[in-house]
């Protein structure tokens, strides 16, 4: 009998109960960022604005954007501590003033990509985009386009006085005025076609424009004349900024899609530059001065440091950067857990997942397919290694030493979970295997024809898998399965509470159900999920009623999913796992490159009806 129910949408408040879990900072991208004093900074990603008060130690949320779908913030501009501009995609610029988001005079600015403000004071601005650049008198109010000569691309406005200003273009164009931007006079260099990407005057003579292939020019004469640099390099230089007269720092990113960042250096005033660092797995996109430091910001969340030694550091005074996808978590109470990445790196929490230190590193540079802990010292490891054998390896000591396991698996392992300290079951694809002694001996339990994607034992004797389009279920600990459900065609994936109670959800893309059992499966009822969501790749039931599903978005479910609710993450991340302690504290993360996405970890931790934001 096909259920008709009504479908329940509600839609959260802007304070999310999801918040950022160390190693990664914030989960999504620096897209800009600025300081206004040695202490007070602010940050753009792509779904709040930022703050610190520490010179970049941490950093708060202080307001979230709640852009409409594919607008993306670009650039910011920080014009004192309470007024902050935005610059993004499709026309929109942003005002953050007296702790409110203004959207500024869009009808004038059709689809610009807004890539660089600047104001000279409280009432004169520039905004610079991919089509025309504008000018406002009234602090944002409205704007008009004094497009000189033809500029397309305008990658950069720097104004060094109230009159004096440049702006960078495409094709090695560079336009300066003296006039408040009334007038612009072009500079362009002969038979050059790269994009001008920034400019930093060191003094109100000297300075420095970088871009494409290698590309930096350099003036001694305030603008007026520009002389080429060969670097010796072909990156794509983005972002130029100096402590001094002769020492500066240079970041280079590749295009989105390979996410590697180069950092070089100059202590001749840029008349020559070396490379110092070469980081895979994410770019820098912004490089900004604070006192004898260099800060550099990119994806990932990720914040670095370069001093006046060029001296340059990843983790001092920030967050442990999680350059890495999570693999899996395991907590033993509300307050220690631990994760593993897809590098080998282990990390280990003991304040509920609000701050994670990297303890150790697995074996043999191990590609981790899944991993368990059945006390605080004794885990698990299994992958493969460079020549794509299996390996399983244990630690007694939390990863200090690591003890190789004999037992010899050729098919590949996609499952590893322990029932208890002395009970374990690894799952592959010609059957699972059982230990009984905590890992020392592993037994195949069924045949290569026991071909299974998910195993779950909720007892000794009561066990579920899926096999191919089927459920089944054991009495007797796996020697033998009986079939509770079965379809011709679609995708299974279960969660079971306990030995009664459980959900199926099932997609055969006509048709979404999520079934419920209280019975260890004897009886069923449903749900029908078709028109609610568009796929589902993972979900979990926390206690009988409240589950959440993992699709194009991350879904609430309640009154056993007669009440669906899209959860507020601030950016539009692409999650496809998620774990839960209990009831209260839940992560949810990806562990895939799905779209060359970077690597985030989000967390809940609810106390009753009273949320509680942990922004570490």
């Amino acid at each position: 009998m096909f259920l008709t129910l009504s479908l329940n949408l509600c839609f959260p408040q802007n304070n999310s109960n999801w918040s950022f879990s160390n190693p990664q900072s914030f989960g999504g991208d620096y897209i800009d960022f600025e300081f206004i004093n040695e202490n007070t900074g602010y940050a753009v990603s792509q779904g709040q604005i930022l703050k610190s008060t520490d010179s970049g130690t941490n950093w708060k949320i202080l307001k979230y954007l709640n852009l409409p779908k594919n607008v993306i913030p670009i650039s910011i501009y920080i014009l004192n501590d309470s007024i902050i501009y935005i610059g993004c995609n499709m026309g929109y610029i942003l005002k953050y003033f007296n702790n409110k988001i203004i959207i500024l005079n869009r009808n004038n600015f059709n689809f610009d990509e807004f890539r660089t403000i600047e104001f000279i004071n409280e009432n004169i601005g520039f905004a610079g985009s991919n089509r025309y650049l504008y000018k406002t008198t009234n602090s944002g109010e409205t704007w008009i386009s004094i497009n000189p000569l033809t500029i397309n691309n305008i990658f950069k406005i720097k104004f060094v006085d109230m009159n004096t200003g440049f702006l960078t273009s495409e094709l090695g164009t560079i336009y300066k005025t003296t006039d408040t931007g009334v007038t612009w006079l072009m500079n362009k260099f002969p038979n050059s076609y790269e994009n001008v990407k920034d400019i930093f005057m060191i003094n109100e003579n000297t300075g420095i424009v970088c871009g494409t292939n290698g590309f930096i020019l350099k003036t001694i004469d305030r603008g007026n004349s520009w002389y080429e640099i060969n670097s010796g390099f072909s990156d794509q230089f983005f972002s130029v900024n100096f402590f001094d007269e002769n020492n500066g720092v240079l970041v280079s990113k590749e295009d989105s899609y390979i996410l590697k960042s180069k950092i070089f250096i100059t202590n001749d005033g840029g008349e020559s530059w070396n490379k110092i660092d070469s980081i895979d797995k994410m770019f820098f996109c912004c490089a900004e001065k604070l006192n004898s430091k260099i800060i550099l910001g990119g994806k990932v969340g990720f914040l670095a440091e370069i001093n006046r030694q060029f001296q340059y550091n990843q983790t001092t005074k920030y967050q442990v950067p999680l350059n890495a996808y999570i693999k899996g978590m395991k907590f033993f109470n509300e307050n220690t857990g631990y994760l593993v990445t897809d590098t080998g790196h282990i990390y280990k929490s003991i304040n509920k997942g609000n701050i994670w230190n990297k303890i150790s590193e697995s074996p043999e540079n191990l590609s981790i397919v899944s991993f368990d802990f059945i006390n605080e010292l004794t885990g698990f490891v299994i992958g493969k290694n460079e020549n794509s054998v299996n390996l399983i390896y244990r630690t007694t000591n939390l990863g200090n030493n690591w003890i190789l396991d004999s037992v010899n698996i050729n098919n590949s392992i996609s499952q590893l979970n322990f029932l208890n300290e002395q009970t374990g079951y690894l799952t592959t694809q010609n059957g699972f295997y059982k230990t009984e002694n905590s890992g020392l001996n592993w037994t195949l339990k069924n045949s290569s024809s026991f071909v299974t994607r998910e195993l779950k034992f909720t007892s000794l004797d009561t066990g579920y898998c899926i096999k191919g389009t089927s459920l089944m279920k054991t009495i007797n600990g796996g020697l033998n399965w009986h079939t509770l459900l079965q379809q011709p065609s679609g995708i299974f994936l279960m969660s079971f509470l306990n030995s009664l109670t459980g959900y199926l959800f099932f997609d055969n893309f006509n048709n979404r159900y999520l079934f419920k059992t209280t019975n260890g499966g004897i009886n069923w009822s449903y749900e029908s999920f078709y028109d609610r969501v568009e796929y589902v790749s993972d979900f979990y039931f926390v206690n009988e009623t409240t589950g959440y599903i993992l699709s194009d978005k991350v879904y609430k479910l309640e009154n056993s999913g007669e009440t669906i609710t899209p959860i507020h993450l601030t950016q539009n991340f692409r999650i496809n796992d998620l774990y839960f302690y209990n009831e209260k504290l839940g992560f949810f993360f990806n562990h895939t490159y799905g779209e060359l996405r970077a690597p985030v970890l989000l967390k809940t931790y609810i106390d009753g009806n009273v949320s509680v934001e942990n922004n570490s």
